[in-house]
């Protein structure tokens, strides 16, 4: 993971390889020690929210014969920070 503190904001990216198994890893209590969390490759095919955060998410790609899902991503931002537009 890469974590990049600029002012007041920290912000968490994360190619997670199946959202799964980082929370199976204990990744939420990681997750509350950041103002943004960005994943990467969840693989969650269906949309997905973070306690403590509001989340945008797009889903994986469904999975092909007997293959997992591709791709899914999600953008977690603090409450307060009040997100008005995600591009």
């Amino acid at each position: 993971p890469i974590t990049v503190d600029e002012s007041r904001v920290t912000i968490l990216a994360w190619n997670v390889e199946g959202l799964q198994s980082a929370v199976s890893l204990g990744a939420e209590e990681l997750f509350q020690r950041h103002d943004v969390v960005v994943l990467t490759e969840t693989f969650a095919i269906k949309e997905v929210n973070l306690r403590g955060f509001d989340c945008f998410s797009r889903p994986a790609a469904p999975p092909a014969m007997r293959a997992r899902p591709t791709g899914g991503v999600i953008i977690a931002v603090e409450p307060e920070m009040s997100p008005k537009l995600l591009v």
